[in-house]
C-alpha cells in the first residue's frame, strides 16, 4: 500500500510468515521489469517512508522478505505510487488575513 504525505510516500505491506526483515525497492516510473534500485535494508517494521521523492513523479515499490539474512526474492508484486505537490495557495493568504484582522 502507497500513502502520499506531504513530503514524502509512506510504503506499508503486509508481514510475512518467518521474515525477520525486509527490503524495500524503488523504480522511477512505476513497476516495471528493470531499474529497480534498493532503497532500505534490513527493516523489521513492516512499512517505510520514502522522502526522496518529487512532486509529480511515480514511483514503483517492491519489498523483499529476509529470513537469517537470505532473500525469499520478490516475486512479481509491485505497488506504485504518485507524490502530489500540495496546494497551499489559498492558505497562507487566509492565515495572513486572520492575523491581520487581529492585529487591527
Amino acid at each position: 500500500m502507497i500513502e502520499d504525505l506531504c513530503n514524502a510516500l509512506k510504503v506499508s505491506w503486509s508481514p510475512v510468515e518467518g521474515a525477520d526483515k525486509y527490503n524495500v525497492y524503488r523504480r522511477n516510473g512505476g513497476c516495471g521489469s528493470d531499474g529497480w534500485v534498493k532503497i532500505a535494508s534490513d527493516l523489521t517494521g513492516t512499512n517505510y517512508i520514502d522522502y526522496n521523492v518529487l512532486p509529480g513523479s511515480t514511483y514503483g515499490y517492491y519489498i523483499e522478505a529476509l529470513k537469517d539474512s537470505c532473500p525469499s526474492g520478490h516475486g512479481n508484486r509491485c505497488s506504485s505510487g504518485t507524490h502530489a505537490a500540495p496546494d497551499i495557495s489559498g492558505t497562507v493568504t487566509d492565515i495572513y488575513h486572520i492575523k491581520q484582522k487581529d492585529n487591527s
